[in-house]
């Protein structure tokens, strides 16, 4: 999965660009190979840390791991698309002081819909008729909450999830005191946690996909968010060790932009990684927000 995120879906020019590094969690058998795998593309990679991760289950424990406050936190399955830039432009828009987590994507009790993120004082745990509330997670989050102060326990698709820097303490305490709750629960408990503490804002994203839906070949791709990807057509396009020739970039190619307000000057150019990159001014529209 590393080479096709970093080669096939080009995320290595796109991490160096904006001067991002990767910790890659992985089983615990599995860590030699990876810092192999890392060896081997020295110098044309950024940052990159192997480092054993517990059960995708308790995810939390692994953000928990890596919320050491010195770098914002953008945590995601390896089979959740990130549109990095437009990462960057949301972090940057939320003033670097918001976390964030998607808005729906939950597979729902009739197995067939999506469930919202909601969130339920302890009272109502029990009669919530959208989603399974799974491993006793209801329960579970229900004992853990008094200790922390928790108002509510929430329910949330947790395969992406971002963390600034000001929420990193505030979350590994809830973090150890939520250890046992299934992570689809306790991300999006703590997340609104820190929210009502004041310490950091906690903003929904909209992703392409859901907890259950597998999205064919590239579907999904420029998306803020997409899962569940095909990561063997990424590898068949550019993963297992390829390195992709240098694209060829033209301004005749980029698509010629028509906002309002300042003219744009667009921009292009190549990068190692295969990708034209396409620049233009910035342009604040008043609805939606953050487009």
């Amino acid at each position: 999965r590393l080479p096709t995120l970093l080669d096939g879906l080009h995320y290595a020019p796109a991490l160096r660009r904006l001067g991002w590094s990767v910790r890659a969690a992985v089983k615990p058998s599995e860590v030699a190979l990876c810092e192999r795998l890392v060896s081997a593309r020295e110098g044309r990679l950024p940052a990159v840390e192997c480092v054993p991760a517990e059960h995708r289950m308790y995810a939390h424990r692994n953000i928990a791991a890596a919320a050491n406050g010195r770098a914002h936190l953008l945590f995601a399955h390896a089979d959740m698309f990130l549109n990095l830039r437009g990462w960057a432009g949301v972090i940057a828009d939320s003033q670097e002081q918001s976390s964030f987590a998607p808005a729906g994507g939950l597979l729902a009790k009739d197995s067939k819909s999506s469930a919202r993120s909601l969130c339920l004082r302890p009272e109502l745990l029990h009669d919530e008729p959208d989603w399974f509330w799974h491993n006793e997670s209801a329960s579970l989050c229900e004992a853990a909450s008094p200790g922390l102060g928790v108002a509510a326990c929430c329910f949330g698709w947790a395969d992406v999830a971002f963390l600034p820097v000001a929420a990193h303490a505030a979350f590994r305490e809830g973090a150890a005191a939520f250890a046992s709750v299934q992570c689809e629960v306790a991300i999006p408990t703590l997340l609104n946690w820190i929210a009502r503490r004041g310490v950091a804002r906690f903003g929904r994203v909209s992703c392409l996909g859901g907890s259950n839906v597998r999205l064919s070949a590239a579907r999904g791709v420029g998306a803020l968010c997409a899962h569940r990807i095909d990561l063997k057509y990424f590898a068949q396009r550019g993963g297992g060790g390829h390195q992709a020739q240098r694209a060829r970039c033209s301004l005749s190619e980029a698509p010629q932009p028509s906002f309002p307000g300042e003219p744009a000057a667009p921009q292009v150019e190549a990068d190692d990684g295969g990708a034209c990159w396409l620049t233009l001014a910035r342009v604040n529209l008043p609805n939606p927000p953050r487009q």
